[in-house]
C-alpha cells in the first residue's frame, strides 16, 4: 500500500470517497429534504478536502493503483484549518449551491461533536476523516493505515499523542482494537436524534 500527500487533482476522488463512506453516518441523520442533504454533504466534504490539501495535511492511500483510503492528519500544535482556508477553498461560491438551512443543521451537529475536544490543550496530533473505501472495509486496510499513521507521527516527534473522535459504535470498536483508549463519551440530542461522540487517544512515548 502506498500513502502520499494529496494534491488538488485528487480532490474530486477524495470527496466522492468521503461522501460514499459518510452519507449515512449517524452525525448527519438530520430531518431534511433528501436532495438538499446530498448536495450539502457533498459540498461540505469537497470544501473540507480542498482546505486540508492546501494545508498539506490530507493523505491518500493506494493499493495497486486504486484509491482505497484517505485521511487528514494535523499537528494542532503547529497548524490548524481556519475559516480563511475554507474561503480559499471556495466556501463563498458554495453558498449559492446549497440549502443553507440543511447545511446549518449539519454544521451544528459537527460543531457539537467536536466540542468534546475543547477541554484538551491543542498539543496533539489529530486524525480527521479517516475513510476506507466501502469495497475494501473489513479487509485489514484500515488497521494497516492506522499503523502507518502511528509511524508517521513517531518519525516527527518523541511522543505520539494522537486524538480523534467518532460518532459510530462500529468505528469505536475499530479504534479500540487498534490501540486507542476512550478518554470521553458524550451523548447529545439534536431534534430528537440522539448522537454519541467518543473521544479517543493513542500514546506511545519513544525513549
Amino acid at each position: 500500500m502506498d500513502i502520499r500527500k494529496a494534491e488538488l487533482g485528487d480532490s474530486d476522488k477524495i470527496s466522492e470517497l468521503v461522501y460514499k463512506a459518510f452519507k449515512n453516518y449517524e452525525l448527519f441523520n438530520i430531518p431534511s429534504n433528501h436532495s438538499s442533504k446530498i448536495s450539502a454533504l457533498q459540498e461540505i466534504f469537497k470544501l473540507n478536502t480542498i482546505a486540508y490539501i492546501n494545508e498539506k495535511s490530507c493523505y491518500v492511500c493506494f493499493e495497486d493503483g486504486d484509491l482505497i483510503g484517505t485521511f487528514n492528519l494535523i499537528n494542532l500544535q503547529n497548524s490548524s484549518v481556519t475559516i480563511f482556508d475554507y474561503l480559499k477553498a471556495g466556501a463563498f461560491v458554495s453558498l449559492f449551491k446549497i440549502n443553507m438551512l440543511t447545511t446549518s443543521k449539519i454544521l451544528k451537529n459537527i460543531i457539537k461533536a467536536d466540542s468534546i475536544l475543547n477541554e484538551y490543550k491543542p498539543k496533539y496530533w489529530y486524525l480527521d476523516t479517516l475513510v476506507i473505501s466501502p469495497q475494501k472495509q473489513g479487509s485489514g486496510f484500515g488497521s494497516q493505515i492506522i499503523t502507518q499513521i502511528k509511524k508517521m507521527i513517531q518519525n516527527k516527534s518523541k511522543q505520539s499523542n494522537l486524538r480523534l473522535i467518532t460518532n459510530s459504535n462500529v468505528n469505536a470498536k475499530f479504534y479500540i482494537k487498534n490501540g486507542f483508549s476512550i478518554t470521553k463519551k458524550e451523548t447529545f440530542t439534536m431534534k430528537e436524534n440522539k448522537i454519541t461522540t467518543w473521544s479517543f487517544l493513542y500514546q506511545d512515548t519513544i525513549i
